[in-house]
């Protein structure tokens, strides 16, 4: 598998920039980048933390960088995992004369699971998110395609 392509920014730091190399929209718009593991923005848990650095070390592993601009989408990411776990653990079913009552800590607990799944995508870390199709840009296009039949 072939190692995706570091951005103009971080090349040009490592002194490895060629210009016919490094042609990088995203990079191009003044982007930071970081290429080691940033401090959580929030106060996390141990469960919190432990998701930061593990994201945050494949984000480095598979990329080569984390962009500065995804820090607060990664860190309610954490947050919300590690409100998902400790919310999971507490008993949140009260009994109630004709059935179940859920409490306030299960109707949190499930708020913090649907964003904790919406953003989980954002990060590629489902695996539909990871296999998802790439569309070409218009220079990728091989020449077959533009041939009328």
């Amino acid at each position: 598998m072939a190692q995706a392509p570091q951005p103009k920014a971080l090349a040009v730091a490592k002194g490895l920039y060629r210009p016919s190399r490094h042609e990088d929209q995203i990079a191009d718009t003044g982007l930071e980048f970081l290429t080691s593991i940033p401090e959580p923005i929030s106060e996390l848990d141990e469960a919190g933390l432990r998701i930061w650095n593990g994201v945050c070390t494949a984000a480095l592993k598979s990329e080569g960088w984390i962009a500065y601009t995804d820090l607060p989408l990664l860190d309610s990411y954490c947050y919300n995992c590690q409100t998902y776990y400790r919310m999971r653990k507490a008993d949140h079913i009260a009994e109630q004369k004709q059935g179940r009552l859920t409490t306030a800590e299960y109707k949190i607990m499930r708020e913090s699971e649907k964003v904790m799944i919406s953003l989980a995508a954002r990060f590629g870390l489902d695996p539909s998110s990871r296999t998802r199709i790439k569309l070409k840009s218009p220079d990728e296009i091989d020449e077959f395609t533009s041939l009328k039949l």
